[in-house]
């Protein structure tokens, strides 16, 4: 079936046929492409995209098309009504400018918002052979920092450094230079972890930076906590011999592993030329060569193989080589695997670690650890990694670096998708003092002048920002730039298969400006023309693989928000405009309907696993925002318990409140475990105690029942028995080297 939407053709299956003339879209040519055609998107080896176009696609100029306007309304060519049921759809009001340019200019004061404290990874140098000196510079005037300073520890699997010495910066006052000389050889003798400094006279110093700030802190960053508080840096270098060399500053880490490909990046301290070893099998070298960040596909591997790897690099003059980690291929089209999910680990309350610029170290990292317990194949982070909504790239960049450094003990080993939330953004501040904007903007900061924030663009955007720092496949929509320039898709929106599973990871957060109706650019949880025309296709794609059993969309915007989102994400109080601030915003329900309804008509919908609230709920989803029906019952999940702070809101007068079947504040992540047809959910809190767990598909891939009963003891689900991580328990380090070595 041929369903064209604006200039673009789509081919759908007939259970998705008529969704797209309910979109009300944000296009404003509604002229029939005569030679529109359509490409499914495939992952290659090496994370790119290509697309394959099916030539009976193109549009019959004789035939009767249906078409969309800008306002959402359905019609045909020759302007008779459609046969769909669109008599309720209103799609964009007229006048309101979402998904339209972003104006040239806001007519208010700008407004500070970052928590920027050290600008830049530090500079170190040799001293002499056994003195370093760190050099860094703060964005505003601190008092003498503290670095404390250590060694890996060579028995563990997953490198954790330990800190054994510190040394303060000797400062009078307060200043934005800092520096602090670090002795090395304090590091011998009993704190020497397996003598690496005495048999190799030198070795990887892990580091920690701990910025002390005052009042001087609200200067330039009025977000920072104006009371005494310390704030902490991680980073490493490598030494030998009184030089420095060349070091594996970041990674490396495993990104998207199929049956027969991986591919592994790092960043470096210098250029360098690098290469990937891995053991028994071969060398990998990257497209690039003297240069700080690499990634490389490994590929031409054995299906259902573990497979041990490490790093090298040379600046010509020194080369360093990493330590050993490994990796894991599925089997070709299994149908037995387990991943994990968590959401929502920016920081929170608590100081130290629970402030790891911009993230929650102490409990993500402690979530990571435990998934790796949980020997998942995979992790999807659904959103909201960091603090962000910043205004300074530099900031932002730099608080993604940091929740990767938070994860990377584990993405040595794991795959890691990342996804992006409504903190994931790059934005210019705004107070705005419009009375006409007060009451639809959420952050009020007086009783009369509240925060706007406007999406940076172009190369600032934080679209193309995270793109730069995370290896996802880029396979995801082209941005119609037919109104505006808009922010790329790529590695921000995207799919990937494993297995028997399609997993589709949207971004409800695209090009985010507050009051998009008004000035442009989109609004936080409105999905796009563009996106969705991707999504449909993917769906569509799916629909018609028969190595594709189950179908999970992720997204960190909850479709149905069941507690402190409902006054954004896609449910907007349900968009009436009294509660909006005069803005109606019923087009945004309508978008969520046909997005849950062309999930539901693959047949092969699993659940939807969402994040931004801070807590964790299960809801089992039957009826659309005018209380009809959905064609079938789905399982909702929302997973936002990665250490964000904290939240117990739950509403209990939303239309699927007595719906919700699971409810919980703790910490937590969620355990997908795929039996063939069946699936099965697992949520643990930080602890790593079992809090909820319930059947998703049965053993003949049917969707279970509202009131499932959870998993018992008497009514089990199998774990994995893969010796290299399952079998063995990772506390037993020397167990788990020889289940290795085995391999």
């Amino acid at each position: 079936m041929k369903i064209l939407r604006s200039t673009k053709l789509f081919l759908v299956p007939a259970a998705l046929a008529g969704l797209l003339v309910s979109c009300g879209g944000d296009d404003s040519d509604t002229t029939p492409n005569s030679n529109a055609t359509i490409g499914i998107g495939e992952v290659t080896t090496d994370g790119s995209s290509t697309s394959t176009t099916d030539t009976t696609t193109t549009t019959d100029t004789t035939t009767t098309t249906d078409t969309t306007t800008d306002s959402g309304s359905s019609s045909t060519t020759d302007g008779t009504s459609s046969t769909s049921d669109t008599s309720e759809l209103q799609g964009i009001p007229a006048g309101y400018r979402t998904g339209q340019a972003i104006l040239d200019s806001v007519p208010f004061d700008k407004y500070t918002k970052n928590t920027l404290i050290i600008k830049g990874e530090p500079t170190v140098t040799m001293v002499d052979d056994w003195t370093a000196q760190i050099d860094f510079e703060t964005a505003f005037e601190t008092p003498g920092a503290t670095v404390y300073y250590g060694l890996y520890e060579l028995d563990n699997i997953l490198p954790w450094p330990r800190y054994s010495r510190e040394a303060h910066e000797e400062l009078d006052g307060y200043s934005t230079k800092h520096s602090v000389q670090i002795r090395l050889n304090g590091l011998s003798g009993r704190r020497d972890i397996g003598g690496q400094l005495a048999e190799n006279n030198g070795a990887v110093i892990p580091y920690r930076v701990s910025v002390y700030m005052s009042e001087a802190a609200t200067v330039n960053s009025p977000l920072l906590p104006p009371v005494v508080d310390s704030r902490v840096f991680d980073w490493r270098f490598e030494f030998k011999d009184g030089r420095l060399l060349p070091t594996v500053t970041e990674g490396p880490i495993v990104d998207q592993i199929t049956a027969t490909s991986a591919i592994i990046s790092w960043d470096t301290n210098v250029p360098v030329d690098g290469k990937v070893i891995v053991k028994d099998w071969g060398e990998f070298l990257p497209p690039n060569s003297n240069s700080k960040h690499f990634q490389v596909t490994v590929n031409n591997l054995d299906p259902g193989k573990t497979y041990h790897y490490s790093v090298e690099v040379t600046d010509g003059a020194d080369t360093t080589t990493t330590r050993e980690y490994f990796f894991r291929t599925p089997e070709r089209n299994t149908k037995h695997f387990t991943f994990g999910v968590v959401g929502d680990s920016r920081e929170s309350e608590g100081g130290s670690e629970f402030l790891y610029n911009g993230v929650n170290a102490r409990v993500m990292s402690t979530l990571a650890t435990n998934l790796f317990s949980h020997d998942v194949d995979l992790i999807v982070h659904t959103g909201d990694l960091i603090n962000g909504y910043s205004d300074d790239t530099l900031d932002f960049r730099m608080q993604l670096e940091s929740f990767k450094d938070v994860v990377e003990n584990v993405t040595h080993y794991i795959p890691l998708y990342e996804m992006m939330g409504n903190h994931e953004v790059v934005m210019d501040a705004y107070l705005s003092d419009d009375i006409n904007d007060y009451a639809a903007l959420p952050y009020k900061m007086t009783r009369t002048s509240a925060l706007l924030y406007v999406t940076k663009q172009g190369n600032q955007s934080a679209e193309y920002l995270f793109g730069r720092e995370f290896v996802n496949p880029r396979n995801g929509p082209i941005p119609d730039e037919s109104l505006s320039p808009r922010p790329p898709y790529s590695e921000n929106v995207y799919y990937f298969d494993y297995g028997n599973v399609r997993f589709i990871c949207l971004n409800n957060n695209y090009w985010p400006v507050h009051l998009a109706e008004k000035y442009g650019g989109n609004l936080e949880g409105y999905m796009l023309d563009d996106q969705l025309e991707w999504l449909l296709n993917t769906l569509e794609d799916a629909t018609n693989n028969n190595n594709i059993d189950h179908i999970f969309l992720f997204a960190q915007e909850p479709l149905f928000p069941t507690g402190s989102q409902v006054g954004t994400g896609m449910w907007y109080y349900g968009g009436d405009a009294e509660a909006n601030g005069g803005y109606d915003r019923h087009y945004i329900l309508e978008r969520r309907d046909v997005i849950w309804n062309a999930f539901l008509a693959t047949g092969k919908a699993v659940s939807g696993q969402f994040g931004d609230e801070h807590n964790y709920s299960r809801t089992y989803i039957t009826k659309d925002r005018n209380g009809n029906d959905y064609a079938q019952p789905l399982w909702q999940i929302v997973g936002g318990g990665a250490g964000a702070p904290y939240s117990a809101d739950k509403v209990d007068t939303l239309p699927w409140a007595d719906q919700v079947e699971a409810f919980t504040t703790q910490l937590s992540y969620t355990v997908m475990r795929v039996d063939n047809k069946r699936i099965r959910a697992e949520t643990y809190n930080i602890d790593n105690l079992l809090i909820d767990s319930v059947e998703l598909k049965d053993e003949n891939g049917k969707i279970t029942p509202q009131n499932t009963p959870q998993i018992t003891p008497e009514n089990p689900m199998p774990r994995n028995a893969s010796p290299d991580r399952q079998s063995v328990s990772p506390y037993d380090i020397q167990a788990w080297r020889d289940s290795l070595a085995t391999q």
